[in-house]
């Protein structure tokens, strides 16, 4: 009688085992399929909801395709290039006693670094410095309307010296006053136009009064 039973109980004892694994084996199959459905799923809606990024085509200001100039070439003509000279100065010398010293930071797609000191020495040291400070002033710079171009090569780069005259002017609650009447001299040199958008740099610039 107890062999009978123990057969008996080791034939449901090996049947509950078999059970077991098939019904483990069911469950990896399904884990299975749904994950290899969701990723199908996920393809599709990425496949339907992907935008393709737009292509950036650079232009020109005119509208037309932009292709870079070479740095041993002018990029503007003598009328784009005084203008261009003016512009950058009246923008280095338009500035207050509250921004002063991030003003010349500011600068950067102008000058180079050298440059760059040199126009941080001038207006955040000396003279005008004080009277800024003294007077919670504003500074402008008026310029003569004639500007004298010369141009050539320079270190295989295209280059310029422009040169005016301009008076620096501070406003503040006392009125109106000038600083002083200068002579600025902007040497500007080719610059890549992917470092900067005007293809331009001031490389020096000297205040003489």
């Amino acid at each position: 009688m107890n062999t009978d039973k123990e057969k008996t109980y080791e034939s449901v004892k090996k049947r509950g085992t078999k059970d077991r694994k098939i019904f483990t084996s069911d469950m990896i199959n399904i884990f299975a399929n749904l994950v290899i459905a969701g990723l199908a799923g996920y393809t599709l809606l990425t496949a339907y909801t992907y935008k393709i990024p737009p292509e950036i085509i650079p232009v020109s200001e005119s509208g037309s395709y932009f292709t870079k100039t070479p740095l041993n070439m002018r990029n503007k003509s003598d009328k784009e290039i005084k203008q261009w000279a003016a512009d950058a100065v009246i923008k280095s010398f338009d500035f207050n006693f509250k921004n002063k010293e991030e003003h010349v930071a500011n600068m950067s797609q102008i000058y180079s670094p050298d440059a760059l000191s040199y126009l941080d020495k001038f207006i955040n040291t000396g003279m005008l410095d004080a009277r800024v400070r003294k007077t919670s002033g504003i500074v402008k710079m008026v310029l003569s309307d004639t500007i004298n171009l010369e141009s050539g090569l320079l270190k295989g780069r295209f280059a310029w010296r422009a040169e005016v005259k301009g008076a620096l002017m501070l406003y503040s609650a006392e009125g109106m006053s000038r600083i002083g009447r200068y002579t600025i001299i902007l040497n500007i040199m080719r610059e890549d136009e992917s470092i900067t958008t005007s293809g331009l740099k001031v490389f020096s610039i000297q205040m003489k009064d």
